[in-house]
């Protein structure tokens, strides 16, 4: 079951509001990355919160609000902010550098004219390790200037799958090309997506950042235009519906 938290105020205040109500939750994951990193990337604890330490300056130069969320995070949980990255940088150190097959998830969507009620839908399953069970929140966030979110993540997560104010909602599915870059993380890149309040923009997001890794985001909106984003660090592809001349080029 999702443990649901709602935060607002300025990046900090809510970051301390989220840390504080899910320390908990935020402690039982570090403790399941413990054992997932050595099962997933061969190495210690100690080992990816050291490799962790060089993003912090990518996620600066995207989105700084989010550092200073994350620091929030660490003093409502009691911990320190590297601990809180490292658990925001955990696709990056399990797969993005390490040469192991991704055991991904798979994400869908349905175009109106294919779904049974008519209108657009996205979703995707959650293929993970069974110990994940009751480390999960359901974060609703109002982060001024950008879309308030609702995020479905791994407790002390900034970014995850979810829907905004805007009706855009976004899908991942996680990918390896065995290889990476330092560059701006996926959970981070997921929460700017969800960010957005247009398609367009939640394009730009992804696509014009310093990708470290690799993934496949599903968006989805309200105007019934579906997308799938397939992005490596040095490379990207969309996969959308076909749009009337009347929707194309996509205003941003």
């Amino acid at each position: 079951m999702h443990q649901y938290i709602k935060v607002s105020g300025t990046p900090y205040e809510r970051g301390f509001q989220y840390g504080s109500q899910a320390k908990e939750r935020i402690h039982k994951v570090i403790d399941e990355y413990k054992v997932l990193f050595e099962k997933e990337a061969f190495i210690t604890w100690d080992k990816a919160y050291e490799l962790s330490k060089p993003y912090r300056k990518e996620i600066e130069k995207y989105r700084p609000d989010l550092v200073e969320e994350m620091q929030g995070i660490a003093d409502g949980a009691g911990l320190d902010f590297n601990t809180i990255l490292t658990l925001n940088c955990r696709s990056e150190i399990m797969f993005a550098k390490a040469d192991v097959a991704e055991d991904a998830c798979t994400t869908i969507g349905v175009p109106p004219e294919a779904s049974e009620n008519g209108h657009t839908l996205l979703a995707q399953n959650w293929d993970w390790w069974s110990m994940g069970y009751g480390t999960t929140v359901l974060l609703e966030v109002e982060q001024k200037p950008f879309a308030k979110a609702i995020i479905i993540t791994e407790a002390g997560l900034v970014g995850g799958k979810g829907l905004n104010e805007c009706g855009i909602a976004l899908s991942m599915n996680a990918m390896s090309v065995k290889k990476g870059k330092l560059g701006v993380p996926l959970q981070v890149l997921l929460r700017g997506g969800l960010s957005c309040k247009t398609i367009p923009k939640a394009i730009d997001a992804i696509a014009k950042a310093n990708r470290a890794g690799s993934a496949c985001v599903g968006l989805a909106g309200a105007d019934d235009l579906l997308l799938f984003i397939e992005y490596a660090p040095n490379d990207l592809g969309k996969l959308c519906k076909m749009l009337d001349s009347s929707q194309w080029p996509l205003e941003t």
